[in-house]
Parts: structure tokens; sequence; C-alpha cells
């Protein structure tokens, strides 16, 4: 069963990737970019001309001559959303390649690792997390690709059951859409391991909307996929879809700050045991940092997340019609640019509560870190 579903899913991640990587047929047009710009001399705000060179000059890969052509189009008729959109498309095409990175180190310390309700015996631990970020974009023929890859680490002193490795890579092909927006579009990978053995690897598809439109919002991302654990956790395998869609505010008390803000639906239609891990979730995730002196380059930044969970299904020991609260607050003090380089160091404090109708499965837990981040 689990060869034909991730049969399937690779099946569908290769029509999505073909769909994505397909090139625009090419335009057959007889005439010469030097014949169609003779007759743009003679008529410059001719838009038919002017679009026509503009195929002419992308199919032959004179990319600059056809923005040039969707420049004088937009310069008599502003209001033209297509030609905008070709205008937007090839100045992404023509942008250099860019990658960023980030790694990040460091500490912490929880009051209740392995999340266990106070009735049970429990004790605190500390750890070290490190956690590697890259994103790459280029131009590969006439499209715009986006590369991005994770790697995160957790490891506890005592808490070996909490030791936790992941690895997530993906590809996408990006296309404007116009009036401000873009969309990547494709597919990914997650591999994770707990306690060094294996956890669950994972294969999604994904469409990331991105807006640079004026207001908050941000973009909409989707992503559904299947979840395929090891043997040593029946029950939950499982189809995986959410959405979420961030939204920034800025300057809402003083110049410089930021408030991103989340809202998130996760749907996991896990198999078998009854379906005691299928679940809905809706939640957001709201975070608010502000610079608090200049002169020694400090901010600082508030967090809340909250999450409502609702299962299918149940075990015969646990509480029927189950629902978790997921509450966690944090706060967070960072140092920025120390040594006039790219490196950060915050120190951050959160506490976490999970309240359920499901007697153990009610937690608390805090937790103090330590992080210092390079920027690539």
């Amino acid at each position: 069963m689990k060869l034909f579903i991730v049969r399937h899913i690779l099946l569908c991640s290769a029509i999505v990737m073909w769909v994505a990587f397909s090139v625009a047929p090419t335009v057959a047009d007889d005439d010469t970019l030097s014949d169609v710009f003779r007759e743009i001399l003679r008529n410059p705000q001719d838009s038919t001309l002017n679009w026509r060179y503009a195929e002419i000059a992308e199919d032959r890969g004179a990319l600059g001559n056809a923005l040039a052509a969707y420049e004088r189009i937009l310069a008599h008729r502003p209001g033209d959303e297509d030609a905008r959109r070709e205008s937007e498309r090839l100045l992404s095409l023509l942008r250099a390649p860019k990658t960023e990175a980030r790694l990040s180190v460091g500490g912490l310390y929880e009051t209740n690792a392995p999340r266990r309700d106070d009735s049970l015996p429990s004790f605190n631990d500390w750890g070290l997390v490190g956690r590697f970020q890259i994103r790459h974009d280029r131009t590969i023929k006439d499209r715009r690709y986006r590369f991005a890859g994770d790697l995160y680490t957790r490891w506890y002193n005592r808490h070996e059951a909490g030791a936790f490795d992941f690895a997530s890579a993906t590809a996408a092909p990006v296309f404007h859409l116009g009036n401000g927006w873009q969309v990547a579009t494709g597919i990914g990978a997650a591999y994770a391991n707990l306690k060094k053995d294996p956890l669950f690897g994972s294969l999604y598809a994904f469409a990331a909307f991105e807006s640079t439109r004026p207001g908050p919002l941000r973009g909409v991302n989707v992503r559904a996929g299947y979840d395929s654990f090891d043997d040593r956790f029946a029950g939950r395998d499982a189809w995986v879809f959410s959405v979420d869609a961030p939204l920034v505010w800025s300057r809402l008390v003083t110049k410089g700050d930021r408030l991103l803000a989340i809202p998130r639906y996760v749907h996991n239609r896990a198999n078998g045991l009854g379906h005691i891990n299928r679940f809905h979730e809706a939640g957001a995730q709201f975070d608010y940092v502000m610079p608090l002196s200049t002169t020694w380059r400090l901010s600082g930044g508030l967090s809340f997340l909250a999450t409502y969970r609702w299962y299918a299904g149940h075990a015969p020991d646990q509480a029927n019609n189950r629902r978790d609260w997921r509450f966690v607050p944090g706060v967070r003090l960072t140092v920025n640019e120390i040594l006039d380089s790219d490196l950060s160091v915050t120190l951050g404090f959160a506490r976490e509560q999970n309240q359920s109708n499901d007697g153990d499965k009610r937690y608390k837990n805090r937790t103090y870190s330590l992080v210092a981040s390079w920027k690539f």
C-alpha cells in the first residue's frame, strides 16, 4: 500500500513539474527584428508592433530588447496589465543568480523536556540546536527557478527520546501572474529522524503565491502531500493538506517595527488504528519586532502561537472527541550586526502550554534559549 501511494505521489509530482517546466511555444515569424523595429520607428506607439517585436526578440534570446518593447507599450498604455506582467517576468529573468543562507547554532534549557502531564514524573534538561537554511534563485532558459533546503537538529543531554533531525528540499519555477502577484509552484521532499532512527519521509507539492501589492497581505501558501512513518509509529501515515496567508504591518508603534501574522489551517488525514491520529488544526502565529537602541543595535521581539486541534478518533483508553489547545507566548532580545558583520545573537524565553480534554495530554514547559545566527 505504501509503495502504491509513493508511486502515486511521484507520478503527480512528475506531472506538476512537467507542466511547470514546459516552455512556451516559440514564435513562428519570418520578420527579422530589424524589419519590425523599422516599422516601430515609424509608429512607436503601435502596441501590436511592439508586442510582435517583443515575442520575436524573446524567441531569439534577446530578453533586453523584448523588455524594452514592453516598456514602450507601458509608456503609452500604463494600464496594460498584460504588458506589465510580461515586463515583470522579463525583469525577473534578467536578474543575476542569487543565494541566501543562514546558519543558526545555540543552546536551550527546558523545564519539562519530555512534555509530560503534571501528574507524571518529568525532568528538566539542556540541549543544543542547529539549523542551516539556504535559498537559490536563478534563471534557466526562459524561466526563473527557486531552490531551497533546510537542515535542523536538536540534541538533549538526558532526554534521548527528544533527539530530532530534519531535512527538506524544494524546487519550483516562478510564474508571474501580473497585477503584483507571482507564484512558485513545485515539489518538495522531507525526511526526519527521532533518536537517530527513521521517523518519517514526506513527498509534497506546493504553490507559494507572493504579492508585492500595497496592503498587509504578502501571499498565500498551499501544500499537499503524503507523510510515510516508520513501522514503529503505526496509524500515523497520512495525507496532509495545509494553507496559510502571511500578513505584515509596519510602523505600528515606532519607525522600524514590524508585525507578522500567519493564520494557518492543517488537515492531517491519518490512516489506521481507528483514525486516532487524524485531525484538523486551526491556528495563528504572531511575531512583533521593534528596534530598541541604534547605538547598541538592539531589537526586541514578542511572539505568540495559538492552535486548536480536534481529532476524528480515539483509542479505547483515550478521551472521546479529543480537543487540544496549545498556547506559546514568547519574548526575545537580539543584538544585531555584531562587529559590523552579519552575526546576531538572540536571548529568548517561551512558555508553552497544552490544554486537552484527554488528561495525560496536558503539559506545561518553559524554554530558555541563546542562539547565534550568521547570514551569508
